[in-house]
């Protein structure tokens, strides 16, 4: 069982987010198409203008799955209270080595996904190491300052935290490309939480040279 969010967006928020919070519905079964795949929370999904949802709907299927629901509840509030739905552990579980592709083979293939192993290397071009985000929704907002505004995304009250967001480098014997990393990701492969590279940050201090010592020779297994 792999837990994950679902953002609603604008009237998607105003139409259908009442009728699933309504009294009564507790996990109501939702049907959406046309949704988008992000990972600003690591892997979740999130309404787009050309989305479709439909709330209960009056279908066998439904019915099946709100049954396994059921059957299912203790284990599935178990994953909710654990945070499943942003730990990569429980979102993408590592895979046998026959799915995993040399980097060459992932860039040439037609399919936006697949799992890559490499050595990773930080970008040496300057990058500010976090961007100041909602943490609710995890978006990059562009307000300054400390005092509680109105998330420009999810339209939340919050007070913007910095989150790690680092460009990388992977690569192999056969090739090499850029991905970003994020979040806890982000802070375990440098060793650095957010709050000491914001610090670090004020202070002016480059940290370039330290995280490519710490990178080095790092073996990981991503998916593109």
């Amino acid at each position: 069982m792999k837990p994950m969010i679902l953002t609603l967006w604008k009237e998607f928020e105003e139409l259908d987010g009442p009728i699933i919070r309504a009294p009564g519905r507790h996990f109501p079964i939702i049907i959406a198409t046309r949704i988008r795949v992000t990972t600003n929370n690591y892997l979740s999904f999130s309404t787009s203008y050309c989305s479709a949802i439909t709330v209960a709907p009056f279908l066998q299927q439904a019915m099946h799955l709100d049954f396994w629901y059921h059957s299912h509840a203790l284990a599935i509030d178990k994953l909710i209270d654990n945070g499943s739905y942003t730990d990569p552990r429980v979102l993408l579980p590592p895979v046998a080595n026959n799915r995993i592709l040399r980097i060459s083979a992932a860039l040439q293939q037609r399919t936006t996904t697949a799992w890559i192993r490499g050595i990773i290397e930080i970008s040496f071009r300057p990058q500010k190491l976090f961007y100041m985000a909602c943490p609710q929704c995890h978006q990059p907002n562009s307000f300054a300052g400390t005092s509680i505004v109105q998330c420009e995304y999810c339209q939340a009250n919050i007070e913007l935290l910095p989150r790690a967001c680092i460009t990388i480098f992977i690569a192999d014997s056969s090739g090499s490309l850029a991905a970003t990393a994020m979040g806890t990701e982000a802070e375990n492969l440098i060793n650095y939480s957010t709050a000491e590279l914001h610090y670090l940050y004020e202070q002016k201090i480059d940290l370039a040279s330290y995280l490519m010592r710490t990178l080095q020779k790092k073996d990981k297994t991503v998916l593109r």
